[in-house]
């Protein structure tokens, strides 16, 4: 058999073991203490610079692990949390991806981010999966979060509102005390004048009958 017809054979033959049999005993994780966001990488512990599975296979490596096969949104999450690895991974939109948060000429072609394949289904790569039991704590605590700034929010808006009617109250009291006191100074400056008028009339009378006599 020609060597180029192996090197054919070995991808084909790694496939059908992994389809045949997925023993998770065979398969490595990384991060080991753990997924970040949920996600990590799996792969088989033989596959030392060869990579393991097809795009069929990688699902149901994450299936055997009782999790399931990461979304690209996932997998953006995590690298944003600091997910980087040096391999490639199939994701659940039958893409390979590489997550990278520091630029190596050896991983990612030098990019950062989530540097993506489209690469034939065939082609063998490692896969992300992704562990939703690992999410549900983050997630309570940014809800948490949410909600007690949704209530600090109303708070605030409530007691500024109630300041505001105070205000305006506080300022049509006042506006109806000054015209209160106005009326009431025009009143007695009316009143003074009236009784001044009145004065007036009878010295005149009073002179005019003086005059007379």
């Amino acid at each position: 058999m020609k060597p180029t017809e192996c090197s054919m054979l070995v991808p084909l033959l790694s496939l059908v073991l992994c389809t045949v049999s997925l023993d998770p005993s065979q398969i490595q994780v990384y991060p080991e203490d753990g997924g970040i966001s949920g996600v990590f990488m799996a792969m088989l512990k033989t596959a030392a610079k060869q990579y393991s599975f097809n795009a069929t296979t990688a699902a149901e490596v994450c299936t055997s692990l009782s999790v399931r096969i990461a979304t690209m949104t996932e997998v953006k999450m995590a690298q944003r949390n600091g997910l980087q690895t040096c391999r490639y991974g199939w994701i659940k939109e039958k893409l390979a991806v590489i997550p990278r948060v520091e630029a190596n000429e050896k991983c990612g072609q030098n990019n950062v981010g989530v540097i993506s394949w489209p690469a034939s289904t065939s082609k063998l790569f490692e896969v992300f999966c992704f562990n939703s039991t690992e999410v549900p704590t983050a997630c309570v605590i940014i809800a948490v979060m949410l909600i007690l700034m949704a209530a600090a929010g109303a708070v605030w808006y409530f007691k500024i509102k109630r300041a505001h009617r105070l205000s305006v109250w506080v300022r049509i009291r006042h506006k109806d005390a000054v015209e209160t006191e106005m009326r009431r100074h025009v009143d007695q400056q009316c009143s003074s004048k009236k009784k001044g008028k009145s004065n007036s009339s009878d010295d005149i009378i009073l002179q005019l009958e003086e005059d007379t006599e």
